[in-house]
């Protein structure tokens, strides 16, 4: 089985000259994270100085006519700043700006959006006029059918970590399911694996929704965390 493989690379932006050499062998497209449309809210949880860098890190991409994509991870505390980050996108002049919602985890389970929040985020993203193409993420989503989410409706992406492992989505990067670890695994074994879990959590979701019954934690990403982690561990 052969790959013709794109590969995107998330990353903060601190120290995107180390990929220089990477980025002229062979094409990439790049995400740059933050955490808010100022130093002040972006740096709350990031190193001093990393929104500059981050912003640098977006020019750097553009000079180099790599595709660049702005990710802004929403969240209580932050949530205000929504119009402010889609002008810095259009400032910036990227590709695109995708927006998230924080995932809860043990740590920041009092940052995450509401539901209400979220359904005022959606209607005052269509709100806005830009030239920005602006993606809004499953976790920002309020969904209860049986097609929730692109990643397992349209599968078409493994997510690798800095540590080797595929996890089953970027929104699961670190608290989810491991599928599997590059190094001992082929492509081939990691797709269906990651393909067989697309179903299995049809499967549940169709049932949930057969018997009409959601637990009080549902959220579109949790759901995949929280199976998935007691499925594959």
């Amino acid at each position: 089985m052969g790959f013709n493989l794109d590969f995107r690379l998330l990353s903060n932006g601190y120290l995107i000259e180390r990929y220089d050499l990477a980025v002229r062998q062979r094409p990439f497209e790049f995400v740059i994270s933050v955490d808010g449309a100022t130093a002040n809210f972006h740096e709350q949880n990031r190193k001093k100085a990393s929104f500059e860098r981050a912003k640098k890190a977006v020019n750097w991409l553009k000079d180099r006519k790599i595709n660049t994509t702005l990710q802004y991870c929403i969240n209580k505390s932050n949530i205000h700043q929504l119009e402010e980050i889609i002008k810095l996108a259009e400032d910036l002049n990227v590709t695109a700006l995708i927006l998230l919602g924080t995932i809860r985890t043990g740590e920041n389970k009092d940052l995450v959006l509401d539901a209400h929040q979220k359904r005022k985020i959606v209607d005052r993203i269509r709100a806005i006029k830009t030239f920005i193409d602006v993606y809004i993420a499953p976790s920002i989503l309020i969904s209860k059918q049986e097609i929730f989410c692109n990643h397992i409706e349209g599968l078409s992406n493994l997510e690798l970590n800095p540590k080797g492992e595929i996890v089953y989505c970027c929104n699961t990067i670190r608290y989810g399911a491991v599928v599997g670890f590059v190094k001992d695994n082929t492509l081939s074994d990691l797709y269906k694996k990651t393909y067989e879990y697309s179903d299995y959590l049809k499967r549940i979701r169709k049932k949930m929704l057969q018997n009409s019954y959601f637990p009080d934690w549902f959220d579109n990403c949790d759901f995949c965390s929280n199976i998935l982690k007691d499925k594959i561990l």
